[in-house]
């Protein structure tokens, strides 16, 4: 099963989305904040609404993560690994405000599900495998995915933490 990148809408991450995640975590949630800044996230919206996420701290094994080494994409929607009764704040709508899109881009409503993968060059190898095994897991035209590439929102990231 090769991966093309081409097969799906692809967007990149706009530097404003690091100012929306400081709207919705306006006391000091860092931890949750952190969980929402990872190289790769998985996250599944219905009816605009975060339901779930994992992303690569969440999951074992250097270097090659085990994305479903809990069963977290066994079922639909997939098992969130970590529980945070803030990530009801989460938006598509407002995540949609922080997407420049690249290729395909189709329009993300406030209604159906969705499967929002961010991924990157930094880490191609872990990005492709996530998306084979989303590909998978969940082939079906009814659960769209779309990529976000947040290689230069890492970038910019990095830069002013360090």
């Amino acid at each position: 099963m090769r991966c093309k990148l081409n097969d799906y809408p692809v967007y990149s991450l706009d530097s404003s989305y690091s100012a929306y995640l400081k709207s919705v975590y306006v006391t000091d949630h860092s931890y949750s904040r952190k969980n929402l800044n990872q190289f790769i996230m998985v996250m599944y919206f219905k009816n605009d609404s975060l339901i779930s996420l994992i992303n690569n701290c969440m999951v074992p094994g250097f270097p090659n993560l085990q994305w479903n080494k809990y069963g977290s994409f066994d079922s639909l929607p997939p098992k969130t690994l970590y529980a945070d009764t803030l990530f009801n704040k989460i938006r598509l709508s407002e995540l949609n405000k922080c997407l420049i899109p690249i290729e395909r881009p189709i329009r993300l409503n406030n209604t159906g599900e969705f499967l929002v993968l961010f991924a990157n060059h930094v880490f191609k190898r872990q990005s492709k495998r996530i998306i084979k095994l989303i590909k998978k897991k969940y082939a079906s035209p009814t659960l769209p995915l779309v990529i976000i590439n947040n290689d230069n929102f890492l970038f910019q990231y990095q830069q002013k933490t360090w």
